[in-house]
């Protein structure tokens, strides 16, 4: 059985009087109440027994158990509700109110009342409850997922409902986001109800989501959106309503119901499913807001992760994170990173994720003509296309349109001077973007910008540090420009020419270098003819100048700008220039030559960083250049010092060889041939300064071989402590009162070196030793071996060095102020002893101390 809705039977009356005489036990009935009770007028038979008969069994106990008590503890009143059974067996909710009169003594003698129909009473107070059942059940809810299961669960629950779905707005559709159903319909149900989609204007919920209030239907068969109609109409579903969702950027949905009572959708219902629809929009709204603001974290957080990815690995993967990070974050299929061509006109995926096999890093350009690429492009801030379908601004492309794309955004990729490229976000389905994802996207894009950048500066500072040590390693003029132009080729072009202009300021081509070896011939008479033939092109007027020339894409119009000449032309089309960039190369204030770059079938683009890059490219060339040059003079002007050194020695050695045989022949026959004393010292002065003077002819002999790099060691198995000892005797033969006192480790002490040059080096160290020792001189020689190594440490017990000549000690020609007031020499000695054991792979160093003596050390490699 049902419980009949008042409503549904017009000319019923909703309240009637009765009267109750306790002690008779007669009951009296208004006309009104009799017909409440399913009667005709005077059916009623009077008596309390008639009464309870109509009340529902199942309350009758309760209500006989109510009224006694009412009578029997001295109540002035009476309140019961309860059911009444009417003749056609559907139930009647009653609420029943009394007085109760009583005599003297507290009896009750007399109840009166009414008899009210309590349906509609019942009713309100069911939909009150579901009201406030609902509300504080989405109270502190945050998560729409998790809220819609409190809702829809809450309404069947309290409204005593079959079906409650929750629908969406999705893709011009409503898709069916959840759905509870009572016990009694089935689990078939909710599979069957699984990725349900209805259009927009199907069903009552359609309706009532199309006008944007609710709507309802008690015709259950005209619900067309309902799951499983049948099993829901069997399992009691009367009628239906729907109520709207809706945000403050929109309808979001509907929420959809099946009464399993009957539902008369009078003022009363009309507002109950206002209050809901805002109970439930105010929750979406809440919970939608903190959805936005959990994602907008998100988002910041995944653009964070980005940078300090950016910071710690190559452009390359960098970008790939990028796009899949974009991916996952925004739950897009497609994501494209497009890198500008020199034309501006075409681009490149240098990554992306989703699009099918071979388009990622496809070499054949993709045009941006009327594309979404292209509008952003030109528009220069993020773009988003709803609808791809019916997008007017521009078309939807070859690749997105064949992938069936269909919502998307995207934004510039920028970087200082101009666009790097585009970087695009895109769904088959229909994809309602946010401010926020644009934000995030914009941000997503701004890294890849700072990472590109960096990028850009990380490689033009290692290219120009390598480029330096290349430019450096060499010591010719032309190898260095030949250097330069391979350099530039390996790094960052497909061609490149050098040229030097001459005296008479006419341009000459160097060097030609190309990626491709066939080619150089081709481009190396092109460049000749271009340069040499046409001096008075503004190319080479503008490189004469020192001015930089920058072609970002070579057009048509500018190739045609650059010749009339066919042959050339064909030249220029066969090399695929498709730009370039020009820069002077400087010595000084002088432009010595010009470098030219291009890009041809690699298609790289060039930026102004590129050109800042080959401008320090060429001011370093121009200064190794001067250094070569200058390096060319010095090696030059050794070779002339070298051959007048070894003339003038030559052409001296032999007088010089006649003035010693003749003076030490005086020498031995003075007394013989009758010199007068004066006559034999004067001879003695000629033959020791002859000596002296074949001495440093030696020495500039020596030091020529030395500087010029002609050294060759005459390597023999030495006792180097026997040496050490003669050239000792030799010095206290000299000086006798010079102590000098030899600590060797070993003895023998052999050792394979040169012996005639380490005896020079010896001999110098212990001749100053003993020339600026104290007085008397103490000099201590230490003689000792390490790995490998021999080691001679020769001290004095002079005043030392003064601090301020120890930086020149070893420099040619250099003499101490205090030396050169009281000794002879020219200041070679020392300079020629480093010289000579840095070429036999060792070392030679000082210490010393002002008032403490000097210490030299020399040491070198025992090649044994």
């Amino acid at each position: 059985m049902t419980t009949r809705n008042t409503c549904a039977a017009p000319g019923v009356p909703s309240v009637g009087t009765w009267e109750w005489d306790v002690a008779t036990g007669r009951v009296t009935w208004s006309t009104a109440l009799q017909r409440l009770h399913g009667l005709t007028p005077g059916a009623f038979g009077g008596t309390f027994e008639e009464f309870a008969r109509d009340i529902d069994p199942a309350d009758r106990e309760r209500v006989m158990a109510s009224i006694d008590a009412a009578v029997t503890r001295g109540a002035p009143s009476y309140q019961a509700d309860y059911r009444i059974v009417l003749p056609d067996g559907t139930r009647q909710p009653i609420r029943a109110l009394a007085e109760i009169e009583r005599d003297d003594g507290g009896r009750a003698v007399r109840l009166r009342g009414t008899c009210m129909d309590a349906s509609t009473l019942q009713e309100s107070q069911r939909r009150r409850r579901a009201e406030r059942a609902l509300s504080d059940a989405l109270f502190g809810v945050d998560e729409i997922d998790s809220g819609i299961d409190v809702l829809t669960n809450t309404l069947g629950d309290t409204l005593r409902l079959l079906y409650v779905g929750y629908w969406e707005d999705h893709d011009d559709a409503l898709r069916l986001r959840a759905l509870w159903v009572s016990s009694v319909v089935g689990p078939g149900v909710i599979e069957a109800a699984r990725g349900r989609v209805i259009a927009h204007d199907e069903g009552l919920t359609g309706l009532c989501f199309t006008r944007g209030r609710p709507a309802w239907s008690e015709d259950l068969e005209g619900v067309v959106d309902v799951v499983r109609h049948d099993d829901t109409i069997a399992a009691g579903g009367h009628c239906a309503f729907s109520i709207p969702v809706r945000t403050r950027s929109g309808l979001r949905g509907a929420v959809t119901c099946i009464s399993a009572e009957p539902i008369v959708f009078d003022d009363d219902w009309s507002r109950t499913l206002d209050s809901a629809s805002a109970i439930v929009s105010q929750f979406v709204e809440r919970a939608a807001t903190r959805d936005e603001l959990r994602r907008r974290a998100a988002q910041q957080t995944v653009a964070a992760h980005l940078g300090q990815f950016a910071t710690d690995h190559p452009l390359q993967p960098t970008i790939e994170e990028c796009v899949r990070l974009i991916s996952e974050t925004l739950e897009v299929e497609y994501v494209k990173v497009l890198q500008l061509l020199p034309d501006g006109q075409h681009v490149r995926m240098v990554a992306g994720t989703g699009w099918r096999a071979g388009v990622v890093g496809n070499p054949a350009p993709e045009g941006i003509a009327d594309s979404p690429a292209g509008f952003t492009l030109a528009a220069g801030s993020p773009v988003i296309v709803a609808d791809l379908r019916t997008e007017t601004r521009f078309g939807g492309g070859a690749l997105l349109t064949s992938h069936q794309v269909r919502s998307g955004m995207s934004t510039v990729i920028d970087s200082s001077d101009e666009p790097w490229g585009v970087l695009g976000a895109y769904s088959a389905g229909r994809v309602n973007f946010t401010a926020d994802d644009t934000a995030f996207l914009a941000a997503m894009a701004h890294t890849l910008a700072s990472a590109i950048e960096q990028s850009h500066h990380d490689a033009a500072r290692e290219f120009l540090l390598h480029a330096s040590d290349v430019l450096a390693s060499s010591t010719s003029y032309h190898a260095t420009l030949s250097d330069l132009a391979h350099l530039v080729i390996d790094e960052m072009a497909d061609w490149c020419t050098v040229h030097v202009v001459d005296e008479d300021g006419k341009p000459r081509t160097l060097e030609v270098a190309h990626r491709d070896p066939a080619k150089v011939e081709l481009l190396r008479s092109m460049r000749e003819r271009d340069l040499e033939g046409r001096q008075d092109s503004r190319l080479t007027t503008r490189l004469v100048a020192g001015e930089s020339v920058f072609i970002p894409y070579v057009s048509a119009d500018v190739l045609r700008g650059f010749t009339t000449d066919e042959r050339r032309a064909g030249a220029l089309a066969q090399l695929g220039l498709q730009a370039f960039i020009a820069v002077p190369i400087r010595t000084g204030d002088r432009v010595a030559g010009a470098m030219l770059v291009a890009s041809a079938e690699s298609a790289r683009r060039y930026t102004r960083d590129d050109v800042r890059t080959l401008e320090e490219l060429g001011r370093r060339a121009g200064i190794a250049v001067e250094t070569a040059r200058l390096y060319e003079q010095l090696r030059e002007a050794l070779r002339t010092r070298e051959d007048f050194v070894t003339i003038a020695s030559h052409e001296l050695r032999s007088p010089l060889t006649s003035i010693l045989g003749f003076s030490r022949r005086l020498q031995r026959r003075g007394d013989v041939d009758g010199l007068s004393e004066s006559a034999i010292e004067d001879v003695a002065t000629i033959s020791s300064e002859a000596e002296r003077m074949r001495r440093t002819l030696s020495l500039f002999l020596e030091m020529a071989g030395l500087e010029s790099g002609r050294f060759v060691a005459d390597e023999a198995d030495v006792d180097f402590a026997e040496l050490i000892e003669r050239e000792r005797e030799a010095l206290l033969r000299e000086t006798p009162l010079a102590r000098v006192q030899v600590s060797c480790s070993e003895s023998p002490f052999p050792v394979w070196t040169d012996p005639e040059r380490v005896r020079h080096i010896v001999s110098n160290l212990l001749g100053n030793a003993v020339k600026y020792g104290g007085e008397p001189p103490s000099v201590q020689v230490v003689l000792e071996r390490a790995p490998g190594r021999v080691g001679v440490s020769v001290r004095d017990n002079g005043q030392g060095i003064a601090p301020v000549d120890q930086p020149h000690i070893f420099e040619r020609h250099y003499r101490s102020p205090a030396s050169a007031n009281g000794t002879r020499g020219l200041g070679l000695g020392l300079y020629i002893s480093r010289l000579i054991a840095q070429r036999l792979g060792g070392s030679l160093t000082f210490t010393s101390t002002p008032g403490g003596g000097t210490e030299f050390r020399l040491e070198i490699p025992d090649n044994r």
